[in-house]
């Protein structure tokens, strides 16, 4: 139930947050790496947190983490 920092990213129970944006679970559609940039996108694709890959340590787990969790469309986190 804790926020946890991965490389430029903080994952908590609501949500995925970079640089003091925060995108709640409810939120992401879309994660995933395309050309060295890892990404958190929103539903209405109106924000997308982005960072670049070799900076996000276990970045493929980060992805799949963000894309389990915006599929939940739910706090998963400490539960």
């Amino acid at each position: 139930g804790e926020t946890v920092r991965i490389g430029p990213f903080e994952v908590g129970p609501y949500g995925v947050a970079k640089e003091g944006e925060r995108i709640s679970w409810d939120h992401v559609v879309e994660a995933g790496m395309d050309n060295g940039v890892v990404f958190v996108g929103t539903r209405d694709e109106s924000r997308r947190l982005s960072a670049i890959a070799a900076r996000t340590p276990n970045a493929i787990v980060f992805v799949q983490l963000c894309r389990t969790l915006g599929a939940s469309g739910s706090n998963s986190l400490g539960s």
